[in-house]
């Protein structure tokens, strides 16, 4: 270990613990523990039974009619027919909740949902319980004779088409869905030139770099990626760009015609800028703090200017920008005060914000033990998110993905595979196993962690819009990646989260003015 000053003797009793804690979450996971179907707290059912009464939560099948109704049909020119007179085609199992003065319904089993006003919630119970489409207009005209009914409806009908209501309607066509065989994670090194206090990976300037595999390994692991069909690829780290190597992997991957994301600190983004401007389609920031005393009290001395200067170098050079913050208990007040005019700094479009709910509790993020808990940081994060957007600001990157475990390549410095970037655990190493094969294992891994075998996500009507909360938490907090650790105030948010996101969902024009 090289030598450290008496200024850094906080750091150096800690080395020791992160490399020991590093070693244990790099070793094999080979345990597959069934949960205890049993296992969730009483807290927690209690707690959705609460909100289910809140939200006056049904779940339902629709009408026989509606079930054996056939298909939406697609003619030549690619337009899709819906018959009049017979049942809508619509999912078997739908789910009801009314929040925030609308109507959320939810196709649990495809993962789709709807908003609806109160008006468009009745047509649709109507249509729910096998009225035809002929039927519902007819009831229309006696109501309000002074209303166009077919108007009324094809405007719902266009909805939920685009939704994926009607079966033989694919709906949205713009998801990209992440699996092991399209996106790997390459974490090069641990090392890093910070010692950002939270850091969930242990990377700091004092982890060695034993056990790294060669940039050859790294290349000819790319080529086998891309050849076996691969669309992205991530260089993290630790720094990424500290690995010597690392700007022939970056151009290797390009040249592959993979889609180069890069995560970095920023501080080496001017001596890799010919490459990054050529090489890389989008560059991920971390900066966490709206100014250098809340960052580098974080992050380290003089890193807040650096990365502000690489985010501003990037954007000139024309490359994607995003800027990934964790909101936690030692920058809050920074960023309840300072957020949106440090965001507001840079062009409307020009840079895109990730703001995370709280510390990674792993790595130095667990030794930390930051107080604020999800749901403290929560609010504070959505009305900063709010504040921009209605500023007309840059562009925020909002989800409603869930936890991710096993949908992608993650591959630690040393070559070992994992289902998570957390690096807990690892299923095997590449030199055993081609991507092939380690595609298999880690969609078989994705299915035996999924909601529908996760104690407290398979009976949850929004499971498969969610995606359960994270397993490696789970493992820590219940004893088990496959019980969940999702509270009632959990559930809410995600439930206020998509009537946010399919709130926008309009009538397509084009559809509307075929159907008139």
């Amino acid at each position: 270990m090289r030598s450290i000053s008496a200024g850094d003797e906080h750091i150096v009793a800690r080395i020791p613990v992160s490399m020991l804690r590093l070693e244990r979450r790099l070793a094999p996971f080979n345990s597959y523990a069934p949960p205890d179907p049993n296992g969730l707290a009483p807290s927690i059912i209690e707690g959705k039974r609460e909100l289910d009464r809140l939200t006056l939560n049904e779940l339902s099948g629709v009408s026989d009619a509606c079930r054996r109704a056939a298909p939406a049909s697609q003619t030549d020119d690619g337009r899709y027919f819906i018959s009049r007179s017979s049942a809508l085609p619509l999912p078997p199992i739908l789910s009801h909740r009314a929040l925030g003065g609308v109507h959320l319904w939810i196709g649990v089993e495809e993962g789709i949902a709807i908003v609806l006003d109160d008006n468009e919630h009745a047509l649709f119970l109507q249509l729910r319980d096998g009225t035809t489409l002929s039927q519902l207009a007819d009831t229309l005209r006696q109501s309000t004779p002074e209303r166009d009914g077919w108007a009324v409806i094809y405007a719902l009908i266009g909805r939920l088409a685009v939704s994926g209501f009607i079966r033989g309607i694919d709906g949205y066509t713009d998801r990209w869905l992440p699996s092991p065989g399209r996106f790997m994670r390459l974490h090069l090194t641990q090392r890093c030139n910070l010692t950002c206090v939270h850091c969930y990976a242990d990377s700091s300037p004092y982890v060695t770099s034993e056990g790294e595999i060669s940039v050859d390994r790294w290349s000819r692991l790319i080529d086998e990626f891309a050849d076996a069909g691969g669309e992205r690829v991530l260089f993290t780290g630790g720094e990424a760009l500290i690995y010597k190597g690392c700007d022939l992997l970056i151009r290797k991957a390009h040249e592959r015609a993979l889609d180069v994301t890069l995560f970095s600190n920023g501080l080496l983004i001017d001596r890799y800028l010919d490459l990054i401007r050529a090489c890389v389609d989008q560059v991920q920031i971390s900066i966490d703090g709206p100014d250098a005393q809340t960052n580098d009290a974080i992050r380290g001395p003089g890193s807040f200017a650096r990365a502000k200067q690489a985010v501003d170098t990037l954007i000139a050079a024309g490359v994607r920008v995003r800027i990934s913050m964790v909101v936690m208990a030692s920058n809050l007040a920074a960023m309840q005060r300072d957020f949106v005019r440090f965001a507001s700094q840079w062009p409307r479009g020009a840079v895109e914000f990730r703001l995370g709910y709280g510390v990674a509790h792993h790595g130095r993020g667990e030794e930390l033990g930051d107080p604020l808990g999800i749901d403290d940081v929560r609010p504070v994060v959505d009305a900063l998110l709010e504040a921009v957007e209605g500023d007309g600001g840059p562009r925020i990157a909002r989800s409603t993905k869930g936890c991710g475990y096993a949908e992608q390549i993650v591959v630690a410095h040393d070559g070992t595979v994992h289902p998570c970037h957390l690096l807990d655990g690892a299923v095997t190493h590449i030199d055993k196993q081609s991507i092939p094969d380690l595609i298999q294992l880690l969609q078989q891994t994705s299915h035996d962690y999924d909601v529908d075998h996760t104690v407290g996500c398979n009976r949850c009507d929004i499971r498969n819009l969610c995606g359960g909360t994270c397993r490696i938490l789970n493992g820590k907090t219940t004893g088990n990646r496959r019980i969940a650790n999702c509270t009632a105030s959990d559930k809410l948010h995600r439930l206020h989260n998509l009537v946010e996101t399919f709130s926008q969902t309009q009538t397509p024009q084009a559809l509307a003015h075929e159907w008139e």
